[in-house]
């Protein structure tokens, strides 16, 4: 059995993945509230999660849901994930580094930026080594793209050319709006027109946006007339 102080530590690592889990969109499966009480029995429970938008029927035999277990190891943990018996996900932690940390930015409201780091990088660990994968295996069988969480949206999103990026901002609202983010159309930019110098006046913001729309129209003229003159000279 655990002892108290194992105890205390390995459900204040639980309690923070669970706010991961609930930061991402998930919901508890069998629960009436987000609000969760650990106990010892913790390491001998399998925690359920869905999402909203899949809790559709009063049948829960029909909600599709991912299952989230925690396996002591002396000072490491093991938290594991799972979505209808797959292979799980996994990621490992340390409480002798994990918690400490979580307790001091709990004691300490302003907290310094080296606490702040460190939440920050298990956060990571927990972010997207496991609750990111669970996120799109969840929603791997939704019938089209807008049945994404955003989140997952705005990571396809980032993949897609610029151009791309434009043509499905032209589909609805929700598309539009997320294709508005400056930072963005800066990194499309970077990525596509890296060679291309960016003009501006002094004190004005660069538009991202409309600098990356005159890059590409002016190279589609570009390519246009290529093509023409080399169809002109194979004939």
């Amino acid at each position: 059995m655990e002892k108290s102080g194992d105890t205390i530590k390995l459900n204040t690592l639980a309690m923070s993945v669970h706010e991961v889990m609930l930061e991402s969109g998930f919901v508890l499966f069998d629960a009436g509230s987000d609000k969760i009480s650990f106990s010892k029995k913790l390491l001998s429970v399998s925690l359920r999660y869905t999402l909203p938008e899949l809790i559709t029927s009063k049948d829960t035999n029909t909600i599709e849901y991912v299952t989230v277990k925690f396996q002591s190891l002396g000072y490491m943990v093991v938290v594991y994930g799972s979505l209808n018996g797959s292979s799980p996900r996994r990621v490992l932690l340390d409480k002798r580094g994990f918690v400490p940390v979580i307790d001091t930015l709990m004691s300490d409201k302003e907290g310094s930026s080296s606490i702040y780091h460190k939440v920050f990088k298990y956060w990571r660990m927990v972010k997207y080594g496991l609750v990111i994968p669970l996120l799109i295996g969840l929603s791997n069988k939704a019938p089209c793209l807008m049945c994404l969480p955003t989140e997952i949206k705005m990571k396809i999103i980032e993949l897609l050319p610029g151009a791309s990026v434009a043509k499905m901002a032209c589909l609805c609202t929700e598309l539009r709006s997320l294709s508005l983010d400056d930072d963005l159309w800066k990194r499309k930019w970077l990525k596509e027109a890296k060679n291309v110098v960016v003009i501006t006046r002094f004190g004005v913001p660069i538009n991202w946006k409309e600098n990356f729309a005159a890059f590409w129209r002016k190279h589609q003229r570009e390519r246009l007339l290529f093509l023409h003159d080399y169809a002109i000279a194979y004939w």
